[in-house]
């Protein structure tokens, strides 16, 4: 009785210091009690949508946590919408299921499109005001679409499953991410592919910053790896088989990413070195157990004072940004 009253004194004392450990966010707010489907935040951090196992899809102003709109793609029932999007400036909102993109005014909550996909979707982005978006595809290919006139301008190509997609902000640069281990860098005012990059598993995570000079991509449980795009020459790289990259964003000046993981946590990193500055480990929705979801959605503040975190939890997290 002694020896197991000691052992569950342990447990408690070492779930305590555990938590204290972690680093704490300035507010956290449940989006979602069943989990999220999908995730994404406007680049300012402003705005986040979410499609919420449960309850369709939704919008939620940052600053005070607010639900502003709910989105469905069909009249009277929830959406499973298994990808989200918004464009740079917070304007454009786009949820999709398996077969249908909705394409949404944010400062209205009223639909400003729909677009029926050829094949199952998988991922979806917007451009930095939201004319275009491109949408990746289980049958192989990335369609570049005109939101407002609902017509096709290019269609990108793979291999495999496309797994990833990013767009420059002015819409001109496209970086799509397959199972086909690769990734390829594309020329949007011609539909060619500029740069292809091999991999040595599955590309699962890609990023382009506003500018689109810099590129991120991810291996998954292979590690990370940051290319100049108008050389196509990698210019850093570090490798990690312990877990995999799940999202990321540059700072507006293009000289940090913030690096969300599979493991719950948060990396900032310098854009011209990979030097690690800071680390963040999560807290799930039990502030005395550990976040067992992975960070699908990152983004800073216009300030770039703190950031916001998305977990597939359906937890919004605002933290201090302080190396």
């Amino acid at each position: 009785m002694l020896r197991n009253l000691r052992f569950l004194l342990l447990l408690i004392l070492t779930t305590l210091l555990s938590a204290c450990l972690r680093d704490a966010p300035l507010r956290a707010t449940e989006m979602t009690a069943q989990g999220a489907y999908s995730a994404s935040l406007s680049s300012n951090g402003q705005f986040a949508a979410i499609g919420s196992i449960r309850h369709g899809g939704s919008l939620w102003h940052t600053a005070d946590a607010e639900r502003l709109f709910s989105w469905n793609l069909a009249a009277g029932s929830f959406s499973d919408i298994i990808s989200t999007a918004l464009s740079a400036d917070g304007r454009i909102a786009l949820t999709a299921d398996a077969r249908q993109v909705g394409f949404w005014s944010t400062d209205t909550g009223e639909s400003v499109g729909f677009w029926a996909a050829p094949a199952d979707i998988s991922v979806t982005v917007l451009s930095g005001d939201g004319r275009f978006a491109l949408i990746g595809l289980k049958d192989y290919s990335a369609i570049f679409i005109d939101v407002f006139a609902g017509n096709v301008v290019h269609r990108l190509s793979h291999q495999g499953v496309i797994k990833s997609v990013s767009l420059s902000e002015s819409g001109e640069l496209a970086l799509t991410g397959s199972d086909d281990r690769s990734a390829k860098l594309w020329d949007l005012n011609t539909g060619k592919s500029i740069h292809q990059w091999p991999h040595s598993n599955t590309v699962n995570m890609v990023k382009l910053s506003n500018d689109g000079r810099h590129a991120i991509t991810s291996s998954q449980h292979a590690g990370l790896f940051l290319w100049n795009t108008q050389t196509g020459l990698q210019t850093q790289t570090f490798a990690n088989r312990s877990l995999t990259f799940t999202s990321a964003a540059f700072s507006r000046n293009n000289r940090q990413i913030l690096l969300g993981t599979s493991l719950q946590t948060i990396q900032l990193r310098e854009t011209a070195t990979a030097k690690l500055i800071k680390q963040w480990r999560m807290a799930g929705k039990n502030p005395w157990q550990p976040s067992n979801s992975k960070v699908i959605a990152v983004a800073f503040s216009e300030q770039n004072k703190i950031f916001y975190s998305i977990t597939a939890n359906g937890l919004l997290q605002k933290w201090p940004l302080q190396p």
